[in-house]
């Protein structure tokens, strides 16, 4: 089993899209403003549909002196698709 590991091991890993370079320091999705994204940004994935491309994201916002229960009357979910598939409009 050491031995099997120790092949494993010895082979250097090539990414199958070569390799990545960062385009730049700054992220695509952050927090920011004082909105839904102000107090954090997360799981950023990007999905094609029809030659179109759609970053899909969760967002989180801070109510100054919110004490209420979260649960109550509140839902995170929010539109991720600006156009209607099927006559809807798809939300997480």
């Amino acid at each position: 089993m050491l031995i099997a590991l120790a092949a494993v091991a010895a082979v250097p890993f090539t990414p199958p899209f070569g390799k990545w370079t960062r385009l730049s320091l700054d992220p695509i999705v952050s927090p920011r403003g004082e909105g839904f994204e102000s107090a954090g940004t997360f799981n950023p994935s990007l999905v094609e549909k029809n030659g179109k491309y759609v970053v899909l994201y969760r967002a989180q916002v801070i109510i100054p002196g919110y004490k209420g229960k979260w649960s109550v009357k509140w839902t995170k979910s929010g539109a991720i698709v600006p156009e209607k598939i099927n006559g809807k409009y798809w939300m997480y």
